[in-house]
């Protein structure tokens, strides 16, 4: 008799809940009082699951450089938020898979400031054990995991961000493949009983094989050595490029008090982190947040599959009023990037970060009822990131080459590249992201071209996304 997916999973989670608490690591189970350790003079951190093994790796080299004990408690995000609130549980430092939840749940009581610091991508993992693994394919996952028989597992949309991440994605796959019904379809593939409350309590379940696929985290997949599927861009919200598509789909959770609940859109996956106010050790957090974002701290957390981000997002509380960062708030314009797509399939992901480091160029302007100063960098700099043919090699086969421009509400115009060369041209076509110094705001920015001399601003494309490097034939 198969006992999937009932005695065995319980058995399994309590098994991996004794391994862990076998290992001799300082991690603890949510409480409902201050720990011993905070009052004691150690770093009392508190973490979503699915980065405990990165965060506890950056923990321990800076317990070694500082002789700090530190304390971590992995939980899912909506979970530690509502501990803290219920319970005024107050940590040191809170790391989140989820930013929105700091202004939402948080704010202003218990954190001001918050950091994004890292991103994600939603994947479907499995092992080579799994019922289908032999025949799932990036283009047919969806039929493989809705078959007669296959296990799926979840993660509970009211506690753990990737719970509702994996709904929006479904809802995502529905739109994307054309095929009306498929969000139900991959909902019942993945029911109630397979749904844990952390996104991390699957993955065990997945290797003793109590489940044959799990909706989770690229860096969870990674780090355990799981295989997956790398679903389209278009429904793994993870690529920034995409935010527009993503928005287009909602889910409600469980909100802040019992028969509230929040509206949860589509958008890229972020992760932030915050020293709470009343820090029990605040300068300590502080100095333990510089080493996270520092050279050594961002090696570590990558060399265990963690994303983080060149440089920390800071939100201030005057920007942390919404259920967001999302598509067109002030903070999505910070965190948002642009894909640059080469001749050779080369792709690039441009950060604000990035952009602002490239030789840096200003134009005052007027179009579209907007007037300002907008600053940023040539659009010629920009395409050289994917190879574009500048200079002496513009020329012969070369010649046909343009960039294809596509904004957020699908508007496309393009540029020859001899409109944008030195060698052949004055003007300067300009990729920006500032108007009089401050971030372009929404339904404008935050990536906007200006085209100095022009007639008419028909090309002046607001809210750019992608930037395409073609050849015409």
């Amino acid at each position: 008799m198969d006992l999937r997916p009932g005695i065995r999973l319980l058995a399994a989670t309590a098994l991996a809940m004794a391994l862990v608490a076998c290992s001799g690591h300082t991690d603890r189970a949510a409480s409902t009082s201050d720990s011993a350790d905070s009052a004691s003079g150690a770093l009392d951190v508190m973490n979503a699951a699915s980065i405990t093994q990165p965060l506890r790796a950056v923990l321990d080299t800076f317990a070694a450089r500082t002789g700090t004990r530190y304390a971590l408690q992995p939980g899912a995000s909506l979970e530690l938020a509502r501990l803290i609130t219920e319970t005024h549980r107050r940590p040191d430092v809170i790391v989140l898979a989820d930013p929105s939840i700091f202004p939402t749940l948080l704010a202003p009581q218990y954190t001001a400031d918050y950091e994004i610091i890292a991103r994600n991508r939603i994947v479907l993992a499995y092992t080579p054990q799994s019922r289908g693994a032999a025949d799932i394919t990036a283009d047919n996952w969806w039929r493989v995991i809705t078959g007669p028989g296959i296990q799926v597992g979840r993660a509970d949309p009211n506690t753990d961000p990737s719970g509702y991440r994996t709904l929006l994605t479904m809802q995502l796959a529905e739109r994307y493949y054309h095929r009306p019904g498929l969000y139900r379809a991959l909902l019942a593939a993945a029911p109630d009983r397979n749904m844990r409350p952390r996104e991390a309590d699957q993955v065990a379940l997945l290797q003793t094989h109590n489940l044959d696929y799990i909706w989770t985290y690229q860096n969870l997949a990674d780090d355990n050595g799981l295989k997956f599927v790398k679903l389209p861009d278009a429904i793994d919200l993870g690529t920034p490029a995409d935010s527009a598509e993503y928005a287009a789909e909602s889910v409600r959770v469980l909100g802040k008090k019992p028969g509230d609940t929040l509206t949860i859109r589509g958008a890229p996956i972020l992760f932030g982190a915050a020293v709470l106010n009343r820090s029990p050790h605040a300068a300590l957090a502080a100095k333990f947040m510089d080493f996270l974002m520092s050279p050594d701290g961002l090696r570590i957390a990558r060399g265990r599959h963690f994303d983080v981000l060149d440089a920390p997002i800071v939100i201030a509380q005057d920007t942390a009023h919404g259920a967001t960062p999302a598509p067109g708030s002030d903070a999505a314009s910070v965190s948002a990037s642009v894909e640059l797509r080469g001749l050779n399939g080369r792709t690039h992901t441009l950060t604000m970060r990035e952009l602002d480091s490239l030789p840096n160029h200003q134009a005052h302007a007027s179009a579209h009822g907007v007037t300002g100063t907008f600053a940023g960098a040539s659009l010629a700099d920009v395409m050289a990131l994917v190879g574009a043919p500048s200079g002496a090699s513009l020329r012969g086969a070369a010649m046909p080459t343009y960039v294809l421009v596509e904004a957020a509400d699908g508007y496309r115009v393009v540029f020859a590249l001899q409109e944008l060369d030195p060698g052949f041209t004055d003007r300067v076509v300009i990729l920006a992201d500032r108007q009089d110094g401050k971030p372009i705001a929404a339904p404008i920015g935050p990536f906007r071209l200006i085209v100095p001399g022009e007639k008419r601003p028909a090309r002046w494309v607001h809210e750019v996304t992608r930037l395409s490097l073609m050849r015409a034939p």
